[in-house]
Parts: structure tokens; C-alpha cells; sequence
């Protein structure tokens, strides 16, 4: 889950699981839900995913294009949508880094201990 490349340790990137987040969001809203549609065209969306990146804070995204044919209730719904796989893929990056890390310690570590420096 933290690692792109199991064997080497390396770090999936922030946008690689912000996608999975997108596709595990999307699996989970009930599709009778009123903001369904709203919240599903924009999780499938990588266009308007990156221009909410861009912006980078919930508070702009009624900047965006396209935004304006949205109610309060399904922006508020995305910007959360938006901000919990944000927060959920930032974590996990940063666990992965930490893995990574202690990972890279104990393989110099043994290296060390059996005399393969």
C-alpha cells in the first residue's frame, strides 16, 4: 500500500494516491444520493481534481469553472471529498518516507553487523 515498488522501498507519489483515493471514494457514495452525480463527475475528473489541487485550500474552489452550476451543499461535498483524500494520501506519503527511511537504517545497519560495508 505505502510502496510503489515493494523491493526498493519506493514511495508511491502524492497523485498516485490521490487517485486510488478518488476510486475508492467514488466506489463507496450510493449512486440515489442526491450529490452523487456532482461528487462522482469530480472524483472521476483528473482536470478539475488538478485545479483543486492547484488551489490548494476548499475556500477558492467556487473560483473554478466549474463550480458555478453546483449548490452549497455539493461543493461543501466535494471540498470535503476533496480534502479527506488529500489529508489520507499526504499521511501516507509520509509514512511511507518514514518507512523508507528506517528501512534504508537497517539494511546499513546489517551491512555493518556483516561486514559488507
Amino acid at each position: 500500500m505505502f510502496f510503489a515498488d515493494l523491493a526498493q522501498m519506493t514511495p508511491r507519489s502524492q497523485e498516485s494516491l490521490e487517485a486510488m483515493g478518488r476510486k475508492v471514494l467514488a466506489s463507496l457514495i450510493a449512486p440515489d444520493d442526491q450529490s452523487a452525480k456532482a461528487r462522482l463527475d469530480v472524483l472521476g475528473n483528473d482536470t478539475v481534481w488538478a485545479a483543486m489541487d492547484q488551489q490548494g485550500g476548499t475556500d477558492a474552489f467556487s473560483n473554478l469553472p466549474y463550480f458555478a452550476h453546483l449548490n452549497l451543499i455539493e461543493r461543501n461535498l466535494i471540498a470535503a471529498d476533496w480534502a479527506d483524500i488529500v489529508w489520507w494520501a499526504t499521511s501516507m506519503t509520509k509514512v511511507a518516507e518514514l518507512r523508507h527511511e528506517e528501512g534504508e537504517k537497517r539494511a546499513k545497519s546489517f551491512r555493518i553487523s556483516s561486514g559488507n560495508r
